[in-house]
């Protein structure tokens, strides 16, 4: 528990509503503006400030939620430890996008429980907004997200790159065919649910080479992966997959590349924490023994 008016900066920081944050902590507005206040008069900066009749924080306030959020998180985590009377935790929750469970995460938790059997690990899927609301509240841990992540409030360190390909079945016409952007325009594009990040994702590169989604006349929206790994199988239509997700079938010849014209994506992954957290030096260990498996994995591909 940390001081209950750093509790209700946090809760102002993150709804920029004195209404919202009364609701929120069952308090009055005046008593939410007068612990602002309280705090400001402390750290003899402003924290908050309105521009259009709009609340914004300043780049002091910005910094005070980081620490304060930091804080919050880690005397959560002293409980924790308290209530279970060690110091070391065997509980490691991780946050990830749905495309890492389905490729490189599989490595890394295969060697992990064999080489730590007494550490559970508890999988939590999200896009990158979704996993940051998980960091923030204590429910994860730490994350494995994109760039497109606000990395710069949480300690952060590279994973691992992944490359984006055109792929279809090996029965395909298409199956390892140079082809340009416009020879797919009239063949089934498959894609993820509407508005997944793996299709967001694929919008931005396509964006750089002067095309989008809509230039596509078949696209089919399938529910997961899985769906569009299985639809490929048939036959029909070719899809943007990262690497990691369908090298197996591409190995085993079920799958194959389409080679697309001047194109090349690779799309980087980080991993993270809240910064000076309890338990990171754990939180590292954990990093650094997943770049480990990921780059033995990586060796054995000769790449």
């Amino acid at each position: 528990m940390i001081e209950y008016r750093l509790q209700t900066f946090i809760t102002l920081y993150n709804t920029r509503s004195y209404t919202k944050t009364a609701q929120i902590l069952s308090m009055t507005q005046p008593a939410v503006s007068q612990h602002i206040k309280t705090l400001e008069a402390y750290y003899k900066v402003p924290l908050v400030n309105y521009k259009n009749r709009i609340l914004d924080i300043t780049p002091e306030g910005h910094m005070l939620y980081k620490y304060a959020l930091t804080a919050e998180r880690n005397a959560a985590k002293i409980k924790e430890l308290l209530e279970n009377k060690s110091f070391e935790t065997t509980l490691l929750k991780l946050g990830v996008l749905p495309t890492i469970g389905e490729g490189v995460l599989q490595r890394i938790l295969s060697s992990y429980i064999k080489d730590f059997p007494d550490t559970e690990v508890h999988i939590f899927h999200g896009n990158d907004k979704f996993l940051e609301k998980l960091l923030i509240n204590g429910t994860i841990d730490a994350a494995i997200v994109t760039n497109h992540f606000p990395l710069e409030n949480y300690s952060s360190s590279l994973l691992f790159y992944d490359e984006t390909i055109c792929v279809c079945s090996s029965e395909n016409p298409l199956a390892g065919q140079t082809v340009s952007f416009d020879d797919l325009k009239n063949e089934p594009l498959i894609l993820n649910y509407y508005g997944s990040e793996v299709n967001q994702n694929l919008d931005r590169i396509l964006k750089k080479y002067a095309y989008s989604i809509e230039d596509f006349r078949h696209p089919i929206y399938l529910g997961n992966l899985s769906s569009i790994k299985e639809h490929l199988s048939y036959g029909s239509g070719f899809t943007f997959l990262y690497l990691t997700i369908c090298e197996n079938q591409i190995n085993s010849g079920q799958f194959s590349k389409i080679y697309v014209k001047n194109f090349y994506s690779l799309h980087s992954y980080y991993y993270c924490y809240l910064k000076d957290h309890l338990l990171e030096k754990q939180y590292q260990e954990f990093y650094n023994y997943s770049k480990r498996i990921i780059s033995e994995t990586s060796n054995k591909r000769g790449y």
